[in-house]
């Protein structure tokens, strides 16, 4: 385009309703006009859609083909290829989980203050990153909801899963398990398998780790929590 002045003209049939959705995509457009804003565009969309799957592969905008946790990861793996860094290879894991887990617009009003927590919680790979920030979060916003309690733990599982051969994580209240990308993934959870009576190994086509649901699924994800941090150590 050069030195030629581009234009994007947005039309709708003024007999039908738009519905509330339709009516924050056009203020985000309109509100977010600077050069290099689509990366925000991408990101109100997300929150109007629902932040749940934040942590996954399923987004728009700019990272539509990777999400927006892969999208962080390929961008910091990439400066670290510039500076001459190696980084470890890691799995992209798919997500499913049952209970809510997204930063509230009531809790972090801030458009920006929720986009830095997002890709903070994005990055949480321990037990003590996971409390540490869940204390920080508290300092600045207050009383942590269930919601971002529930992002928090589900970051931390995703983080741990893509490290050990995990393809796929479901949360639900119908079942629980991980799947593996191969059976040679087992043996980085063979010591969970010995120490959890809750956890069974099931081959198969996709092998996978079943865990016996046996409480509430906010209870659930604890357990599956402490399982993978036990496999860590």
């Amino acid at each position: 385009r050069a030195d030629k002045q581009s234009f994007a003209y947005f039309t709708f049939d003024k007999s039908k309703n738009l519905n509330e959705n339709a009516y924050k995509r056009l203020q985000a457009i309109t509100e977010f006009t600077a050069m290099g804003s689509g990366f925000k565009i991408a990101m109100r969309d997300l929150e109007i859609r629902g932040a749940g799957n934040v942590l996954g592969a399923e987004q728009s905008g700019h990272m539509q083909k990777v999400g927006y946790a892969m999208y962080v990861k390929l961008l910091t793996e990439a400066i670290g290829e510039i500076k001459g860094e190696s980084t470890a290879s890691v799995g992209d894991v798919r997500v499913e989980c049952g209970v809510d887990a997204y930063i509230p617009t009531s809790y972090v009003p801030s458009y920006d203050l929720r986009l830095r927590l997002y890709g903070k919680i994005s990055r949480i790979d321990s037990i003590n990153t996971l409390q540490s920030t869940l204390i920080e979060i508290e300092n600045i916003c207050g009383f942590v909801p269930d919601e971002v309690s529930n992002l928090c733990k589900i970051a931390i599982i995703k983080n741990y899963a893509s490290h050990n051969g995990v393809k796929r994580v479901v949360l639900r209240n119908t079942e629980c398990y991980i799947a593996l990308a191969d059976v040679s993934a087992l043996s980085n959870f063979a010591s969970g398998l010995e120490c959890f009576d809750f956890a069974e190994y099931q081959a198969g086509e996709m092998p996978i780790i079943r865990f016996v649901k046996d409480t509430s699924l906010p209870e659930m994800i604890d357990k599956v929590l402490s399982f993978m941090d036990y496999c860590q150590n």
